[in-house]
């Protein structure tokens, strides 16, 4: 795991603060349900390059405006998104770390930053599941029946939003230049 040096707490911070202005932008599928998919490049990028630990904490202050913004709309569910995003770059960073995804990629193989992403939201599920379950049943006094519903929903949202950013990343990452500056940033 990398250490935090005072040039990488600096790329979190852009990072986040970019990340936070992509929260406003987004694209509405129907009447209250939005793709905020934007909002995952830059913590991708920074989980990929920087490792699990930058990632994390870009994911966790990246979609702060974004939680806001939920628990503003009137729904406490928001307080819970900065913590699971936290989890999903964590883990698509460990992930890319394991396979040393700079080298795969010089290989030629370019499908490594949408396998991470998705298996890293594969790894937030559970706590997406317990705290939306918590959410709509205790909070919002759904049945247990017509939560899960919900939450079907929300997850196969969430994961069409990784897979659309986590291309995204993979075709700027086709760019050896864009490789090679984020293998200056300090990728493995």
């Amino acid at each position: 795991m990398k250490r935090l040096s005072s040039r990488i707490i600096a790329v979190i911070g852009v990072m986040a603060a970019l990340s936070n202005v992509l929260s406003l932008i987004y694209v509405p599928l129907v009447p209250g349900v939005n793709l905020y998919f934007l909002v995952q490049v830059p913590y991708f990028l920074v989980a990929l390059s920087l490792g699990p630990l930058a990632g994390a904490l870009t994911g966790l202050l990246g979609t702060l405006v974004m939680a806001y913004t939920i628990c503003a709309a009137g729904s406490l569910g928001g307080v819970f998104v900065p913590i699971g995003n936290a989890i999903l770059a964590g883990v698509t960073g460990f992930l890319a770390e394991r396979v040393r995804i700079f080298e795969r990629m010089e290989k030629g193989e370019f499908f490594w930053p949408v396998a991470c992403a998705a298996l890293g939201e594969f790894a937030e599920v559970p706590y997406m599941f317990a705290t939306m379950i918590f959410t709509l049943t205790v909070l919002a006094g759904l049945t247990v029946d017509v939560a899960v519903k919900i939450i079907m929903v929300i997850m196969g949202k969430a994961l069409l939003e990784v897979l659309i950013s986590s291309t995204i990343i993979m075709l700027l990452m086709q760019n050896s230049s864009v490789r090679n500056l984020l293998k200056s940033l300090g990728g493995f």
